[in-house]
């Protein structure tokens, strides 16, 4: 079993979060139809977080910091 690493990427790109996001179900209450949006959520974010697992993400945090 691999170990599960925790890391700033600023960088993430919308392709990688969007399947995440249909995976993870939280696709149906997201844009995941408009890269436009998407690619500004990610865009306009403080910091991006990610969890991976190997190489696979398996989970994203991101703060825009109202």
């Amino acid at each position: 079993m691999s170990d599960i690493i925790y890391q700033e990427e600023p960088d993430l790109g919308p392709e990688e979060f969007v399947e995440l996001l249909r995976q993870s179900r939280l696709a149906e209450r997201r844009p995941v139809d408009e890269q436009d949006t998407i690619a500004g959520m990610l865009r306009h974010a403080d910091v991006i977080l990610t969890a991976r697992c190997g190489r696979q993400l398996v989970g994203v945090a991101r703060d825009h910091g109202l």
